[in-house]
């Protein structure tokens, strides 16, 4: 691995102008690609490093005080894939706590799910869902096996995104659908606002947060990376995921805007693809 020293090579485009954003206390940078935009951490953790923070403490509020809005919030994505395909086989990559396995396979879905953290896997087979212990690019799973890939709030957490989407491409079938959730590089009415009451700038990273973002993608950079992956985007939007009401108010600001000018300041993008044929 590179030194903190020596800034990579962008992930996407393989530009080498690269800027620096932020410098944390512990020395990890927060980079932005001059050519395609793309921010990323500097250097990458080790995988124990990011693995270990989904425990049961992780996922604790999940399964109670948020438990109702988090349910509304599956459902909300099981009809939106109930819209786009009808019932086969599904892959949750970085499935959680398999809230959205259960919701969709009630809808009649033959669900599996890939996880990393060893706490969740358990979890999830006491429910009852199948689910593979590791990351995707480790687990041997059939190939063109899939109708549907699901990757909730998951790709910005991966080592290589790119990587990623090849493996979920070559895990589809040729008509199968791949839906993604990310955070939005553009998320200014989140910025305004959290400046607004915290008085400061919101940063990309900080040592010890709760989760870890790797990357942080605009539209544009990850449509490219899906480009790359062979994929080809059916639909480009806000991915309506807020379950606080704070998030929910800049949610609606944030669709309402896009209704009037086409700018997607959200919280979160959200990209349907297909294959390329």
């Amino acid at each position: 691995m590179p030194s903190a020293d020596t800034p990579p090579a962008c992930r996407l485009c393989g530009a080498t102008n690269i800027s620096m954003q932020e410098l944390a206390p512990d020395g990890t940078q927060t980079l932005k690609c001059s050519s395609c935009g793309l921010t990323f951490l500097h250097p990458v953790p080790a995988p124990q490093q990011i693995h270990c923070q989904y425990d049961a403490a992780y996922y604790t509020p999940w399964i109670n005080a948020q438990a109702g809005a988090r349910t509304k919030l599956w459902e909300r994505r099981a009809k939106l894939l109930a819209s786009l395909k009808k019932a086969g086989k599904l892959l949750d990559i970085g499935c959680g706590d398999g809230s959205f396995l259960h919701t969709a396979k009630g809808l009649g879905w033959d669900v599996c799910g890939t996880e990393v953290s060893q706490w969740a896997c358990e979890h999830i087979s006491k429910r009852g869902l199948t689910v593979r212990h590791g990351e995707l690019l480790e687990l041997e799973l059939p190939r063109a096996e899939y109708d549907a890939v699901t990757l909730w709030h998951v790709l910005e957490h991966v080592r290589d995104p790119l990587a990623t989407l090849r493996k979920a491409h070559s895990l589809l079938k040729p008509d199968g659908v791949l839906v993604i959730a990310v955070p939005n590089a553009a998320n200014y009415l989140t910025r305004a606002a959290y400046a607004m009451v915290k008085m400061r700038t919101l940063k990309f990273y900080t040592p010890g947060e709760r989760e870890l973002h790797l990357f942080n993608f605009s539209e544009s950079n990850l449509l490219g990376f899906l480009d790359k992956a062979g994929f080809r985007p059916v639909s480009a939007g806000i991915d309506k995921s807020a379950t606080r009401f704070g998030e929910k108010i800049l949610e609606t600001a944030a669709v309402a805007l896009k209704a009037a000018t086409g700018l997607n300041y959200s919280q979160a993008l959200q990209i349907v693809s297909v294959k390329k044929q």
